[in-house]
């Protein structure tokens, strides 16, 4: 009867958007009085495609899919102590090393060895670690809209291309100019940001499972938000230069063409433009000059306007960052309501660079499975605007 229960409790989490293993996992953790232990949770543990289908678990999700796997190191503490409960039949080999085992036979045969709760440590911290990745992606606007450059450094320089686009005529049979190492330099200093939570008597104690993993994802989009953040801001104090959109007919469509051409004239190529919740309103806001909605059938379909999103518009690919977004200790502004406030941001994406340090990842912490309160998330990066001439901010107009 237990196993039924089991059952039923990970269909529901199965059916949620977030990540279904960790706290279908939890409701064997021995602080959460959910009427089940290791043994009722492993039986009712899905392996097999049937297992899936009667689960109704979302194959297109890549965190919750049926056919994730672990990857583990063959001399780490981790394969070490899950291979315990495993049968090495289970495990095949990968890259570099490593043993691959597919995930939920893992944590199946984990909950299901005598000494479960060491061996399904190594398994909460897959799964938490998960649960924090899922959660950045869905605040994922930084990646997408700039230039990942990882570095093995908090701070540094290197040289950038210079804002001349044009290689210069060479006669014939004449040394060709190397310039390299003359070039300047732009300058990285990352910052650090971490978050942490802990899993309260009173979600433990009503066994709220689901509301633990959330809290635990919402770690995750919160460093997302903080890379988020030092992008616009980098945008929007670094752009060189700036579209006053103060007449009526100059504010949606037609301040983002005017900011193109201010880039174009400057010799670099725009191919994306960021905006803030109200700039995209005017954008499709009837009740103003140059909206979309009056063209809708001029783009052959109007499902860019049924659904609001930012389509490629006039050859760009467009991002929307929230309201709150810009560095608080900015003396600029991002809104775009009043004077001298940026709306949106017209830019060449090659010449913005993300600086990532360190990734979003769990901080290290003792024991997942008796604690639950130790869990700490970071991440350590900085966003640089490598050629102010590639960018053009979009003002609502000026004093």
């Amino acid at each position: 009867m237990s196993a039924t229960k089991a059952r039923k409790e990970i269909r529901k989490l199965a059916n949620s958007s977030s990540n279904w293993r960790l706290p279908a996992m939890m409701l064997a953790h021995p602080r959460v009085p959910s009427g089940l232990d290791e043994a009722d949770v492993a039986k009712a543990w899905p392996s097999h495609k049937s297992d899936y289908r009667m689960l109704g678990i979302d194959s297109s999700n890549e965190v919750a899919a049926p056919d994730k796997q672990y990857s583990f190191g063959e001399e780490s503490r981790a394969f070490r102590q899950l291979s315990d409960a495993a049968n090495q039949s289970d495990f095949n080999d990968g890259p570099f090393g490593e043993k691959i085992i597919h995930t939920d036979k893992a944590i199946k045969r984990a909950l299901a060895f005598e000494d479960s709760i060491a061996n399904l440590d190594t398994l909460f911290r897959e799964e938490i670690r998960e649960t924090v990745i899922e959660g950045s992606r869905k605040e994922q606007i930084a990646r997408d809209a700039a230039t990942v450059i990882n570095v093995d450094r908090q701070r540094g320089d290197h040289p950038r291309g210079p804002d001349d686009e044009f290689a210069p005529k060479v006669g014939e049979g004449a040394a060709i100019e190397d310039k390299a190492g003359r070039h300047d330099t732009v300058e990285w200093n990352t910052t650090k940001f971490g978050r942490g939570m802990a899993a309260t008597d009173e979600l433990l104690n009503q066994s709220l499972v689901d509301v633990i993993a959330q809290n635990m994802e919402h770690l995750g989009r919160q460093a997302e938000n903080a890379l988020n953040r030092q992008f616009i801001t980098a945008l929007v104090e670094g752009a060189g230069d700036t579209v006053d959109a103060s007449a009526e007919d100059n504010r949606g469509v037609a301040a983002i063409n005017e900011a193109i051409h201010q880039v174009e004239l400057n010799d670099f190529m725009p191919d994306s433009v960021v905006q803030h919740p109200t700039f995209t309103k005017t954008l499709f806001d009837t009740a103003e000059n140059n909206a979309l909605i009056p063209f809708a059938q001029e783009f052959g379909d109007d499902e860019g306007i049924r659904d609001r999103v930012a389509f490629p518009l006039l050859g760009l690919e467009g991002f929307r960052a929230s309201n709150g977004m810009l560095d608080p200790d900015s003396d600029s502004t991002w809104d775009y309501t009043a004077n001298d406030e940026t709306g949106g941001v017209v830019y060449d994406r090659d010449n913005v660079g993300i600086y990532l340090f360190r990734d979003v990842e769990m901080k290290e912490y003792e024991d997942p499975i008796r604690d639950l309160e130790g869990i700490n998330v970071r991440m350590e990066s900085d966003v640089v605007l490598q050629q102010p001439d590639s960018a053009v901010a979009i003002d609502y107009g000026t004093a």
